[in-house]
């Protein structure tokens, strides 16, 4: 039975998109969600849409909620990481503080000035949620949704030991996109 921690379960639709995705998996039937927030009220959000989810899909999965990401990571066979470090109210500083200078990012939280912004205010609480990894569930893979996602992965890959991949799950999105664009 896997275990998966999914760190910023509090971003709930997003947890959402990501835990159906999870169950729709052939064969995962069973197994434990650890959801991780450190705002309560988003969490226990997060765990009832859960807990909806789980028993919609018909599933046996146990389901863990808690602030505190020491209690529940032991163990884990796979992270999933999707913060946002001080609050959706930074990411309207990460497009228009660059835009009063001129420089109009297609998406602040990746790329130019608000996705180096993001990063600075990220990098330190991911690199501390690694470490943490690294002391409770070695060997468990890393899926990093947080943007800047291509930046954070680099981070991981090079600022600790813990097996890192960088993941965007908006590319089944992009792809159908794309191929309309195409016409194919």
């Amino acid at each position: 039975m896997p275990k998966i921690t999914f760190i910023g379960a509090g971003s709930a639709v997003f947890a959402r998109e990501i835990i159906t995705d999870l169950l729709a998996i052939d064969g995962m039937d069973t197994g434990t969600l650890a959801l991780v927030d450190i705002d309560p009220l988003r969490l226990e959000l997060a765990h009832r849409i859960v807990a909806r989810i789980v028993s919609l899909a018909g599933k046996k999965w146990t389901i863990l909620a808690s602030a505190d990401r020491r209690s529940v990571l032991a163990d884990s066979d796979f992270v999933i990481s999707c913060i946002e470090v001080a609050g959706l109210p930074n990411v309207r500083h990460d497009y228009e503080i660059p835009l009063k200078y001129g420089v109009d990012q297609c998406i602040g939280d990746t790329i130019g000035p608000g996705g180096i912004f993001k990063a600075l205010r990220t990098g330190p609480a991911w690199l501390d949620i690694l470490h943490d990894a690294e002391q409770l569930c070695p060997k468990a893979l890393v899926m990093n949704y947080t943007n800047p996602m291509s930046l954070l992965t680099l981070t991981a890959l090079r600022g600790s030991r813990m097996a890192t991949v960088g993941l965007c799950h908006s590319i089944q999105d992009n792809t159908h996109e794309l191929a309309e664009y195409l016409g194919i």
